[in-house]
């Protein structure tokens, strides 16, 4: 049986942003509030790390790393994009990919 409907149909191409590079990003060993309000649009991130996604913070070295194996604490991340103008009727999707909880996203 075949089902004919143009109610969903697509007459535009998706646009498709990636979003992999040119993440801001900072961590904090022990305070969980260090950057409490960094998902608001006028958080001033300009001295945190840029790095490109996936990415960890194991990557510290020295006496720190071999006494005390991976790094644990928290982390932030932030990324700002455009997008193009929005149109009439038209759906945005974010799909992000993550093993840890997510609580914020602004």
């Amino acid at each position: 049986m075949a089902w004919a409907s143009d109610a969903h149909a697509q007459t535009t191409p998706r646009t498709t942003i990636p979003l992999l590079d040119n993440w801001r990003t900072v961590a904090d060993d022990k305070n969980q509030q260090a950057f409490a309000g960094f998902e608001q649009p006028n958080f001033k991130d300009q001295s945190w790390q840029t790095v490109a996604v996936p990415h960890n913070w194991d990557a510290y070295e020295g006496y720190r790393r071999q006494r005390h194996g991976n790094r644990h604490g928290y982390a932030w991340y932030r990324k700002t994009f455009a997008t193009p103008a929005s149109q009439k009727d038209a759906r945005y999707f974010l799909f992000l990919k993550a093993w840890v909880p997510m609580p914020r996203c602004g």
